[in-house]
This record gives C-alpha cells, sequence and structure tokens, in this order.
C-alpha cells in the first residue's frame, strides 16, 4: 500500500482537512451535475483516516470549494470521507494521472456502470 499523508484546503484557505490516503486503492469520478461543476476527483477513506482541521460553519458562507465530504454511503453500507483530490495541497493532477479511477454514471443514477465518455476527469 502506498499510503500518505495529505492536507487539503478549499482556495481561501479557511476550510482546512488532513487525510491518509491510499493511492493505490483508487480514486473515484462521477459525471453527476454536482460532481461535474464542482470537478470532484474523489479519493474515499474510512472516518478514522481523515480530520478536520479548520471548518468555519461546516463550510458555510466561507468555503465552496468541497474539498471534503463526510457522509453514509447505503451503496457501501458504510460511513466514508471522501476527499477531492484537487483541493489537495501538494498533489499536482499530472502527477497522479496513474492513480487507478472508477467512473460511475450519476446523470443517470447508473451508479455501478462508467458513462459512454470519460474524458471528464
Amino acid at each position: 500500500m502506498s499510503i500518505k499523508t495529505d492536507q487539503a484546503g478549499c482556495h481561501r484557505g479557511k476550510a482546512r482537512s488532513q487525510v491518509e490516503l491510499d493511492w493505490v486503492a483508487g480514486s473515484g469520478n462521477c459525471n453527476g451535475s454536482i460532481h461535474t461543476k464542482t470537478r470532484l476527483w474523489g479519493v474515499s477513506v474510512k472516518p478514522q483516516a481523515g480530520r478536520l482541521l479548520a471548518i468555519p460553519h461546516r463550510y458555510r458562507g466561507h468555503c465552496r470549494g468541497r474539498c471534503l465530504g463526510q457522509g453514509h454511503l447505503n451503496v457501501l453500507g458504510a460511513d466514508v470521507v471522501t476527499v477531492n483530490a484537487a483541493c489537495l495541497d501538494d498533489a499536482r493532477v499530472e502527477a497522479l494521472s496513474w492513480v487507478p479511477a472508477r467512473y460511475a454514471d450519476g446523470r443517470r443514477d447508473h451508479w455501478h456502470y462508467a458513462p459512454a465518455q470519460t474524458a471528464h476527469r
């Protein structure tokens, strides 16, 4: 495994998080409208692998960057933390091009299937 501790933050620096990411485990892209518009390139981790360093009012009024999300995914039957790789402080997209990606067709609610077009990453 290639677990690395990274920090992520919004463009204004108001929201900060620190996570332990296993890049070999892969990442996810979805073509759903909110994910496409916010350019979400998600890396999911177990909740204990991520911690918030600074989070003003749960991002309201301060950050629209969506650098970190928390929730329960019924399809996995587990709580997860998802980090937007685009918001990592030290990670350049070019350097992470080798990371395996899973694609989901969220636009059509076909979560277990890749869309025909995956160039949106």
